[in-house]
């Protein structure tokens, strides 16, 4: 290489380089870029979680009342309303039991 090629080599470096640190630090880098995002979707998820922890689904409702219902019998001991809670078709088998037993024997003291 003469050195003519060798300075315009040289020269042409010092043209180029420059500008690309400069890119190089003005522009964020990728995972810059992919970390603010996650913080920002982070953020959001924080921000948004108690409006949708106060939205409770239908069914969740339903069966909260169902049972505050049944604690409101067995506390009561109001058998006949604790009888109906049970679906007619229940089948069950407490602990104090040698066998299963329906819903019918469900509130006989042996059950």
């Amino acid at each position: 290489m003469s050195l003519a090629q060798a300075t315009l080599t040289h020269n042409i470096y010092l043209q180029h380089e420059p500008s690309r640190d400069i890119e190089e630090t003005t522009t964020p880098s990728r995972a810059v870029h992919m970390s603010r995002i996650a913080c920002l979707a982070m953020l959001a998820l924080v921000l948004a979680s108690p409006l949708i922890a106060r939205q409770s689904p239908p069914d969740e409702k339903d069966l909260w009342s169902l049972e505050d219902n049944y604690w409101r019998c067995v506390q009561s001991s109001d058998l006949e309303r604790y009888r109906n809670l049970w679906h007619s078709d229940f089948l069950g088998w407490p602990l104090s039991n040698p066998e299963p037993v329906r819903k019918e024997h469900i509130t006989s003291p042996t059950g």
